[in-house]
């Protein structure tokens, strides 16, 4: 079983990121306003889901061929970012949590979760966690959502670095909350 937690802590090297918030419970017809929104969805392919987005705010790209993400989203300020990581495999979700963090650690010793809770978010349950640390002498924040179930593991993960986060805040989570998963 091959478990693709790793792919968004080296997105960090390359790109020096991360997020945050503490929010929860949210329903993505709640976060978005209807008159300013320029709405836009992408689904996955190989587990059933979609991402709803506004698309004023975020340039979405399809993964590279050659990694596990998905999709890439990039906020129009530039800096901050987005990915998704969508796998058919079905892991343990008491284990996602040191997964994830060991991962991270792997690339940045002193990171740590800051944060985390279960979130219900259109309907499904998600685990939310932010992980903070360093690399390369930048702090960065991590604020992702969690998904394992019936239809699979998905993990849906925004960054940059610490002093952009909560200038950002809102939009971060407008963008994670437009995660619906079919179960």
């Amino acid at each position: 079983m091959k478990i693709r937690l790793l792919a968004p802590f080296l997105a960090a090297v390359l790109l020096f990121s991360a997020c945050s918030s503490d929010y929860t419970d949210y329903v993505t017809e709640e976060s978005i306003p209807e008159d300013t929104v320029t709405a836009q969805s992408v689904s996955g392919s190989g587990v059933d889901y979609t991402i709803n987005y506004d698309s004023s705010k975020w340039i979405m790209t399809q993964g590279a061929s050659d990694t596990d993400v998905e999709y890439e989203f990039e906020h129009m300020d530039g800096d901050v970012y987005a990915l998704i990581i969508a796998e058919r495999v079905e892991i343990d979700a008491g284990a996602l949590r040191e997964i994830a963090l060991s991962n991270a650690q792997s690339v940045a010793p002193d990171a740590t979760v800051v944060f985390g809770e279960d979130r219900s978010v259109n309907g499904v349950t998600v685990k939310v966690m932010k992980i903070d640390g360093t690399i390369y002498g930048i702090a960065f924040e991590y604020y992702g959502y969690y998904y394992v179930g019936s239809a699979g593991t998905i993990q849906f993960i925004t960054y940059t670095s610490s002093n952009l986060t909560s200038a950002y805040e809102a939009d971060l989570t407008e963008l994670l909350n437009g995660l619906v998963v079919t179960e």
